[in-house]
């Protein structure tokens, strides 16, 4: 009897000493991430003076030095996904505008993404 008293209690000690161990990996192994999470899609037109720019990219520059880039394509559409939620500056390099709006601190246009939002439009307006 006291045999299968300790077995008992030793079945017991293993018992909880797993569920710690369980417990500290689903604690490590990212389930308590502090990276931001994914967004998904941004897309839509880049226009000068009521026309598409037809050629070029779009950068999306984040505050932890990211850049995420896109081309614009010949009817002056952009479309990037996976972007992290936070606040991005937008550069936007084409010879067909005017060279401050290649830089992400002159451009002007800045966008924020909110954690878990759908497909986000933002049209770029060039005067």
């Amino acid at each position: 009897m006291r045999k299968n008293q300790r077995s008992h209690s030793v079945g017991k000690s293993i018992h909880w000493s797993q569920m710690g161990l369980l417990f500290l990996s689903l604690l490590t192994g990212g389930c308590f991430s502090s990276d931001p999470p994914l967004s998904g899609v941004i897309g839509g037109r880049v226009v000068r003076s009521g026309q598409p720019v037809t050629a070029g990219k779009v950068e999306l520059h984040s505050s932890d030095a990211a850049v995420v880039v896109a081309e614009i394509d010949a009817n002056g559409s952009y479309s990037m996904d996976s972007l992290k939620a936070g606040e991005y500056h937008i550069a936007i390099v084409s010879k067909q505008v005017p060279e401050k709006f290649a830089d992400p601190q002159t451009s002007g246009f800045t966008i924020h993404m909110e954690a878990g939002t759908g497909p986000l439009i933002a049209d770029l307006e060039i005067p």
